[in-house]
């Protein structure tokens, strides 16, 4: 049975056969989801058994406060369904700082295998140099220390001549 007091009140339900009226209506016993109404008064927590409150008994006045209260209950979010939500905020939010912090990772990473590329590129270019002056290098001593060019500069610059027959004494 329900009872409204106006158009656009709440509807609420009175029962007077209790736990069996609930079920058969589609509501669970003693259970209820934001959208069914608060319980009328005289219902009890523990099942929705009627202690034989009358609401045809309360005057008009009595049922507006009731019906008003029960308007503003209904329009703002249950308890558990706030914390929900900040719960789900909460999840939505690291999850999105978690991806943010990824992506920075990520991008920074990139940034430095770029970097160690150049790096790199610039090490192994140093390196060829480095191998060609070495290979000139060895190539200059060895030409340097012929023994061909040390006589022809000894005989030159220094006016060095070959020993005669007397002249080289052999130590034993």
């Amino acid at each position: 049975m329900h009872l409204s007091t106006a158009g656009d009140e709440l509807p609420m339900r009175l029962e007077s056969k209790g736990a069996a009226a609930n079920q058969e209506a589609g509501g669970a016993v003693g259970k209820r989801n934001w959208r069914q109404p608060a319980r009328a008064l005289g219902e009890t927590a523990r099942g929705g058994e009627s202690l034989g409150f009358n609401m045809a008994g309360a005057n008009s006045a009595q049922s507006l406060k009731l019906s008003s209260v029960k308007r503003a209950r209904a329009e703002r979010p249950a308890r558990g369904e706030r914390g929900t939500r900040r719960r789900r905020f909460l999840l939505l939010a690291s999850l999105t700082l978690c991806l943010i912090g990824a992506v920075l990772v990520h991008v920074w990473l990139r940034l430095q295998v770029v970097h160690m590329g150049y790096v790199l590129s610039t090490t192994s270019k140093l390196q060829g140099r480095l191998e060609q002056e070495n290979r000139e290098l060895k190539l200059e001593l060895a030409t340097m220390t012929s023994p061909d060019r040390l006589e022809a500069l000894a005989r030159k610059r220094l006016g060095l001549v070959p020993p005669e027959k007397g002249q080289v004494i052999v130590l034993p």
